[in-house]
C-alpha cells in the first residue's frame, strides 16, 4: 500500500533528517518534532525501510494491549485486565493505525503508559515513576497539541488524589495514613512538572538542530479554531476556499491569504491571531448557530462513525484481510464504556477520576476544533477500560441474581447503543468516493515511481 495522507510528508522529512540533508532547507509546513524523530531514529538504524517502521508500530501496538491489561488489573481486577487487553488487541482502528505512517500508534502507546505510570505511582510511590509519567505527557503534547488541554487536569488530579491515598514516606511520615499531605503534593507535582518541561524543551532543542530553518508555528491554535468555527463548519473537517486541505501547503497559502487581505507582510503570530479572530467573530455574531454546531460536534464525538480526514477507514478496511474481520469498534465499545462509568459510581476512586478527567478535557479540544477519527482516538482507551469493567460487573450481577441492577444496566446499554449508532447524516458516500479516487491516484503514482526506479537500476 502506498504512503497515504500525512504519511508521505512524515516519511519525506524523517528520511532527510536521518540523512542530515535538511540543514539548509527552509521548512514552512506545520510539523511537530516527536513523530519525525521516531521515524528518523528507525531510518538511521534500518535505512530507508518503511517496513521497519510498520513492524515497530505493530510492536508498540502489542505493548499497548499488554499495558491495557495491566491497567485493568490496577483499576479493578485481573478479569477486567484480561478483557481490556483482549478488546485493545481486537480493536479494528488500533490495528488499522499500527500499519500506517501516522501518529496514532505512538500516541496510543504513550497514553496507555501515562495512565499506567500514574496509577502505579499511587500504589507504589516512587518519584522516578512520577518523572517518567511527566516525560510521557511532555512527549504527547508534541505529538498532538490537543494534549496541552489535559495537563491542568493531570496536575489537579495529582494535587487532589495522591496525598489522600498514599502519602510518601517522607521525614518519618507513615505511608497509608489517608490524610492530606501538602509536602508530598508539592514534591510530587514539582517532579512531574519539571520532567514534563525538560522533556518538552529537550524535544524542541533536538528539533531546532534537526531542522535549523523553521518557518512555522508549533501550535496553529488560531487556524484550527477557525476550521472548526466558521460559516461553512459542519463539525468535521471542511476544506476552505482560502487554502487547500494539504499539509504541504495549507498553512503557507493561508498565510499568503492573510497578507493579501491585510496588504502587508504578517508574522507567524499575526497569521494565527487573524484566523482566531475570524473564528471568534463567527461565534460572537452567530451564538445560536454556534451552539447548534457544538451540539452536533458533541454528537459526532460519541457516534460510531469513524469520520475520515485524508483517509477513510471504511474504504481502506475493505482492502485488508485482517481489519475487514468483525472486530471491536467504537459502536460497541462506547455504549459499554458509558455503562461501565455508571456501574463504577459506587467504586469511584482516583483511577476512574483520572480516566474521566483526562477524557473530558481532551473531548473539549474536539468541541473547540472539529471531529475526526484520528483526533478522537485518545478517547477510546479510557472507554475500553470502562467497557471491560462493565462486562465483568454485568456477569457478577447475573451470577448474584441482582435483577434490578442488571435491568438498569441493560436499559442503559440499549439507550447508549441507540444514540452512539444513530445516523450522522454526513455525506459518507462522497467521503468514500473521494477516498477511493485518492487511493487510485496514489497507487498509480507509486507504481510509476517504482517502475522508473527499476528502469534506472537496469540502465
Amino acid at each position: 500500500m502506498p504512503l497515504l495522507g500525512d504519511g508521505e510528508v512524515f516519511d519525506h522529512y524523517a528520511w532527510k533528517i536521518s540523512a542530515g540533508a535538511i540543514h539548509s532547507e527552509v521548512v514552512r509546513l506545520h510539523l511537530l518534532p516527536v513523530y519525525p524523530a521516531f521515524l528518523s531514529a528507525i531510518y538511521k538504524m534500518a535505512g530507508h525501510a518503511p517496513s521497519a517502521v510498520i513492524w515497530t508500530q505493530i510492536l508498540l501496538g502489542s505493548l499497548t494491549c499488554a499495558i491495557c491489561c495491566k491497567l485493568g488489573c490496577l483499576l479493578w481486577n485481573q478479569k477486567t485486565g484480561l478483557i481490556a487487553g483482549t478488546i485493545a488487541a481486537l480493536h479494528g482502528l488500533f490495528i488499522f493505525f499500527d500499519t500506517l505512517f501516522l501518529r496514532p500508534s505512538l500516541i496510543n502507546f504513550l497514553e496507555a503508559l501515562l495512565f499506567y505510570l500514574l496509577l502505579l505511582f499511587i500504589r507504589s510511590p516512587k518519584l522516578l515513576t512520577c518523572a517518567i509519567a511527566g516525560a510521557c505527557l511532555g512527549t504527547l503534547v508534541l505529538l498532538r497539541s490537543s494534549f496541552w488541554f489535559t495537563v491542568p487536569g493531570v496536575i489537579l488530579w495529582i494535587l487532589i488524589s495522591l496525598p489522600r491515598l498514599y502519602p510518601l514516606p517522607l521525614q518519618g511520615e507513615r505511608q497509608g495514613e489517608g490524610v492530606p499531605n501538602r509536602r508530598t503534593s508539592v514534591i510530587t507535582l514539582a517532579v512531574f512538572c519539571l520532567s514534563l518541561i525538560l522533556t518538552y524543551q529537550g524535544w524542541l532543542f533536538w528539533f531546532d538542530r534537526a531542522i535549523p530553518k523553521q518557518d512555522f508555528l508549533l501550535t496553529e491554535t488560531g487556524l484550527q479554531f477557525y476550521l472548526g468555527n466558521n460559516p461553512t463548519a459542519s463539525g468535521t473537517y471542511v476544506p476552505q476556499r482560502e487554502f487547500p486541505p494539504t499539509i504541504y501547503g495549507q498553512s503557507v497559502i493561508a498565510q499568503k491569504y492573510v497578507e493579501k487581505k491585510t496588504k502587508r507582510p504578517v508574522s507567524l503570530k499575526e497569521f494565527d491571531q487573524y484566523w482566531f479572530k475570524r473564528g471568534k467573530n463567527f461565534v460572537l455574531q452567530n451564538p445560536g448557530r454556534w451552539l447548534v454546531l457544538e451540539l452536533k460536534k458533541l454528537f459526532l464525538i460519541f457516534n460510531a462513525y469513524e469520520i475520515p480526514g485524508s483517509l477513510d477507514y471504511d474504504v481502506l478496511r475493505r482492502r485488508s484481510a485482517v481489519v475487514s474481520l468483525p472486530l471491536f469498534s467504537f459502536g460497541l465499545i462506547a455504549p459499554l464504556g458509558f455503562v461501565g462509568i455508571f456501574l463504577t459510581r459506587g467504586r469511584w476512586d482516583a483511577g476512574a477520576t483520572l480516566l474521566v478527567t483526562f477524557s473530558g478535557l481532551y473531548a473539549l479540544t474536539l468541541l473547540i476544533s472539529y471531529v475526526q477519527m484520528d483526533l478522537r482516538l485518545p478517547l477510546q482507551l479510557p472507554l475500553i477500560l470502562f467497557a471491560s469493567f462493565a462486562l465483568v460487573r454485568i456477569q457478577e450481577l447475573f451470577s448474584s441474581g441482582k435483577k434490578w441492577e442488571l435491568i438498569h444496566a441493560a436499559v442503559l446499554f440499549l439507550f447508549f447503543w441507540s444514540v452512539v449508532n444513530s445516523p450522522t447524516h454526513l455525506p459518507r458516500a462522497q467521503f468514500q468516493k473521494n477516498a477511493e479516487a485518492l487511493l487510485i491516484r496514489k497507487t498509480k503514482s507509486t507504481s510509476t515511481s517504482q517502475s522508473r526506479t527499476m528502469f534506472d537500476k537496469k540502465n
